[in-house]
């Protein structure tokens, strides 16, 4: 389906490439295929080491720009987050072919239910994306950009007060430049990257919701044992992608929710209790608390409507089982048995009452610290 597809271009900007090479090769191959064999994988790679240069570069500037932070702790909780989206990165980048495949089962499976339509909820994501994509870019400018045109006038002016250092002082600022650079080109990848995430893991979801809601539907008119036969088959399907994402994603998800986590406690606590903070990068501070508050809450409840959806099946389909069909209740308790709910790395299953928490948590704990900052 195309919404799929679009993820999987998306993906491929990043250098996560989930087509199986196998497909593509030729058979008899003469010496113009042959060349375009060596080129097309070095071009399919580019994106790729793009990224990973991207990376270095993050890496390399933060352990020489680290001794020149005045805000340590700052610099190291940019380090922290840093450092979980390179795991996160890692993470999908081998995961990469499963999510090849979960996009053709979604497909087939859509194909099954002739009514399955997605097209509002296409540019809903469309427009949750765009966005996104704007927040990073405010951001980005006003803590990475702003600061780079302020240091050059503030060199500009105090060159032409005192010329004889000047040129120490613009060696410095070339410095500062650099590192500023660096880090806006990775504010942006690193952004970016966990906004298609974010809009994949959703949109599966949502795809997984709807399937179960068209599944649930027909099971509510159709009671014949044929019927039955085929509900079990489409369950199936529909529960091993639910399981793919289980047990490739979990991980990836709660480094996702991880990083969103600390980005919204930052962007609140220095907003609460840091006054110098909220007069310099109000603004900043802003477009950051609300991209990890949306980033968040559309994974929670994503994942929570998918989960509920699909225990609207488990619960619904035993009790509609002729009472004289043991063997098919026997199929489907054992399919149920196998079944998977979406959960935060295997630690906690999704529900509605974990967004509550979480902001809870992240409320007390910064009101708890800013209160004992205070204090001390």
């Amino acid at each position: 389906m195309n919404e799929l597809k679009m993820i999987c271009v998306l993906f491929y900007l990043f250098g996560i490439y989930a087509l199986d090479r196998s497909k593509i090769s030729f058979p008899n191959p003469d010496k113009e295929e042959m060349k375009n064999q060596r080129i097309i994988p070095c071009l399919r790679c580019f994106p790729k080491y793009i990224i990973l240069i991207i990376f270095l570069l993050k890496i390399t500037a933060a352990l020489a720009g680290f001794n020149f932070e005045v805000d340590k702790k700052s610099a190291i909780a940019r380090s922290l987050v840093a450092t979980l989206v390179i795991i996160l990165y890692v993470t999908v980048y081998r995961n990469r072919r499963v999510i090849l495949r979960m996009t053709v089962k979604l497909s087939e499976t859509a194909k099954i239910f002739p009514d399955f339509r997605l097209r509002r909820i296409k540019c809903a994501f469309i427009t949750f994306f765009v966005f996104v994509i704007a927040l990073t870019f405010f951001k980005g400018i006003v803590n990475h950009l702003k600061p780079i045109v302020d240091k050059r006038n503030e060199m500009r002016n105090f060159s032409e007060i005192n010329a004889t250092k000047a040129s120490l002082n613009f060696q410095l600022y070339y410095q500062f430049l650099a590192l500023k650079s660096i880090a806006f080109l990775f504010h942006i990848t690193a952004c970016t990257f966990l906004a298609v995430f974010t809009v994949f893991y959703c949109l599966v979801c949502i795809f997984l919701r709807k399937l179960f809601v068209e599944l649930l539907h027909q099971i509510k008119t159709d009671h014949s044992i044929n019927d039955f036969r085929r509900y079990l088959y489409v369950f199936r399907l529909i529960s091993r992608i639910m399981k793919d994402m289980e047990n490739f994603f979990s991980f990836s998800v709660f480094v996702m929710l991880l990083i969103t986590m600390i980005g919204l406690f930052r962007a609140g606590y220095r907003l609460a209790f840091d006054p110098k903070t909220f007069q310099e990068k109000f603004l900043y501070l802003l477009f950051s608390g609300i991209y990890n508050m949306l980033l968040q809450v559309m994974i929670m409840i994503s994942a929570s409507i998918a989960n509920e959806e699909a225990e609207k099946v488990v619960e619904s389909l035993p009790g509609l089982i002729p009472k004289h069909e043991n063997d098919l209740k026997l199929e489907f308790k054992n399919e149920f048995q196998q079944h998977k709910s979406l959960s935060l790395w295997k630690i906690y299953t999704f529900d509605r009452s974990l967004l509550i928490t979480s902001l809870g948590t992240l409320l007390t704990y910064g009101v708890l610290i800013g209160t004992l900052g205070r204090g001390n």
